[in-house]
Order: C-alpha cells, then structure tokens, then sequence
C-alpha cells in the first residue's frame, strides 16, 4: 500500500525527471530550431545561428547517440545530483539514472521508479498533452517561435572554443527564463546545457562522454517486467 506522502515523493521525483527528458530532447533535438520557421532571424544572432546549423549537420549524421551524463538540480531547498546514460536510435531511447529509467520504443513509453519498483506505461505520441515525455516533444517549443538566441560568452580552452548560446522565450508565461547551450566548436560537440526555470530551479546537464553510430537490438528499447519480480504496473495506453 503507498502512502500519500510516498505518492508526493513519487510525484516530485517524476516532475525532476521530466525535467531530466527535457534536457534529453535539448540533447538530441534542439538543432532542429535552426529552421527558418523557428525564429526571427532579426532578433537572432547570425554567429550563433552558424554554430548552430554546423552541430545540426554533425549531429545529423549519426545513426545513434549514447551519452554518459552528470545531471545536477538546484533549488532553493536542495541540490541533487545523479549520473547515468542516454542511448538514442532514431526516434527510441533509453534514459537510465540512479532512481529512474525512461525507455520508448516509439509506440509506447515506460516509467520505472527503482525505489518503488513502480512502472507507468503510457503512449509514446499524443497530441493534447504539453508535457515533455520524449525527445522529439521539444520540438513543441521550438516550432512555435517562441525563442531567440545569441552567443553570451566564448572561452579558450585547450581543447577548443567554448560558445556559451543562450535561449530566451518570447512567451511570458513559459516556465524556462532561459536555455543555456556550450558547444565546443572545434569538435562540434555538445558540452553541456542549463536550464533556468522561473521557480528558480536550475538543471545542469554535463556530458562526460559520447559515442556514435552504435548498433542497438529491440531489446533496448522495451521494458522486461520478468526482470523486476512483484513490480507494481499502471497502463495509462489508450487502446
């Protein structure tokens, strides 16, 4: 039997880890934003727009991504931190940290809380909803011209220049202040990403390695239940 203070845990470690697949879908998706739809090339940096548009042909070019990850949550209360793996392969993935693993096959996509041996299963695609559940749902914002951006800072490094990006919204109500992006321009990479929200929640989102191009069977993107004897499972599918 869960307890309504074990829900309000469950719920607020689901609300962070949403945040976490947000992040994922910055990851993967953001260069998508370099559409010409997107924003208004007036109000954007043409700098940052080439940088941006080099990482999208690079990024392009893959067939999978797998990231090792640091993910740090500040809030006025706490700070947390937690490291894991993002693998992606087209349009599934498989999120795994220390309390939570997200996995989508692209029809379906599966929840499991490790410290409640719980799993929610929900479709993978929806229309109505305006939650961030997978990678590709990003894209919601960044269609919608609601963001411009520019370069806020570069650094030399010895391993390259660092171009700090910064996203802001057009939108007064979004809950991101802003959206901060370091891309390494030598190797055209990713180095890592923030997001400010406006209750003053900061996600940093740090990629300690990358590998390409990797082959990954079916299997890793579906949930076994045989592998976690007495799971609780709630199916949120529409049939």
């Amino acid at each position: 039997m869960v307890t309504m203070a074990e829900r309000m845990e469950l719920y607020k470690k689901q609300t962070i880890m949403k945040k976490l697949i947000l992040l994922v879908s910055i990851v993967f998706c953001f260069t998508q934003m370099i559409h010409a739809q997107m924003l208004t090339p007036s109000e954007s940096d043409p700098a940052a727009k080439v940088i941006l548009q080099n990482l999208k042909r690079q990024y392009d070019k893959y067939s999978s991504v797998e990231i090792d990850f640091q993910l740090t949550r500040t809030a006025s209360d706490d700070t947390d931190i937690q490291k894991g793996k993002i693998i992606q392969q087209g349009k599934n993935f498989n999120v795994n940290s220390r309390d939570f693993q997200i996995i989508s096959d692209d029809k379906s996509l599966w929840f499991f809380n490790r410290d409640h041996n719980n799993v929610q299963i929900s479709d993978a695609e929806y229309e109505e909803s305006d939650e961030i559940m997978s990678p590709l749902d990003i894209l919601k914002l960044y269609n919608s011209n609601n963001y411009v951006y520019a370069i806020v800072d570069k650094k030399n490094t010895k391993n390259g220049t660092l171009n700090y990006i910064e996203f802001k919204p057009l939108d007064k109500f979004s809950e991101y202040s802003k959206i901060r992006v370091v891309v390494n321009e030598k190797i055209n990479k990713i180095v890592s990403l923030t997001v400010f929200m406006k209750d003053s929640t900061r996600l940093l989102f740090e990629i300690s390695n990358q590998v390409t191009d990797k082959k990954y069977d079916s299997a890793t993107f579906s949930f076994n239940e045989k592998d976690h004897p007495g799971i609780n499972k709630e199916d949120l599918r529409i049939e």
